[in-house]
C-alpha cells in the first residue's frame, strides 16, 4: 500500500563529455570559475604530508597496506585508551588488536611523496573508531565468520592459522584465546 507516499518518475540522458564542452576562442567557461574558486583549497590537500618509500600494495587480508592501516588504528586505539582510562577503560583492561573492513581502504599508497589527498582517496569514509570489549569465546566466533565469508584486515599482533574456511589456529600478542577471558 503506497498510501502517504509520492512515486516521482525519474528519466535521464547520458551526457558525453568530451572537447565540444571546450572553452571556444575568446569564451570564458562557468566552469573554470567555480573551479578556480576551490583552487586553493585543493593545492592544500596535494601539499606532502609524509613519504612512502616503497608504497603499500591492497592485498586481501594481510597485505602491506591493511597491515599498516590496522597497526596505525592499534597505535592510535593503544594512546587513546591511555590518555582516557580514568574516564572510559577500567584500569587492567588493554587494546589488543585492531580489525578493519577491508572494503573501507579504497585505493593503495603511493610510492614517494604522501599527500592528504592520498590518505583521503585511501579512506573516504567518515568512520569511527570504536572500541568493544570481546571474550575468547565470542572473539573466535567472530573470525571463524571472517574465514568462512571474507577476511578483514586485523593489526599485527593477531596470528591466525586457516585450513580452508575452518581456523585451526588463533593468537593474541603471542597467546592462545582463552573461551573466558
Amino acid at each position: 500500500e503506497l498510501s502517504n507516499q509520492t512515486i516521482s518518475l525519474l528519466t535521464w540522458t547520458t551526457v558525453r563529455m568530451d572537447s565540444t564542452y571546450d572553452a571556444r576562442p575568446g569564451e570564458k567557461l562557468k566552469t573554470l570559475e567555480v573551479l578556480a574558486k576551490y583552487k586553493p583549497e585543493v593545492d592544500k590537500i596535494n601539499e606532502p604530508i609524509g613519504f612512502c618509500p616503497t608504497g603499500l600494495e591492497r592485498k586481501s587480508p594481510c597485505g602491506p597496506m591493511s597491515c599498516w592501516a590496522t597497526d596505525a588504528y592499534l597505535e592510535y586505539a593503544r594512546n587513546f585508551a591511555d590518555t582516557c582510562r580514568s574516564i572510559n577503560f577500567p584500569d587492567g583492561l588493554k587494546v589488543d588488536f585492531s580489525l578493519m573492513n577491508f572494503g573501507g581502504m579504497r585505493t593503495e599508497m603511493p610510492k614517494g611523496n604522501v599527500s592528504k589527498y592520498d590518505i583521503l582517496s585511501i579512506f573516504p569514509f567518515d568512520n569511527y573508531l570504536t572500541y568493544i570489549q570481546l571474550n575468547g569465546r565470542k572473539l573466535k566466533e567472530l573470525i571463524e565468520f571472517f574465514s568462512r565469508t571474507y577476511p578483514q584486515a586485523m593489526s599485527a599482533g593477531v596470528r591466525l592459522v586457516v585450513d580452508g574456511y575452518r581456523v585451526k589456529e588463533c593468537t593474541t600478542n603471542g597467546k592462545p584465546l582463552e573461551d573466558d577471558k
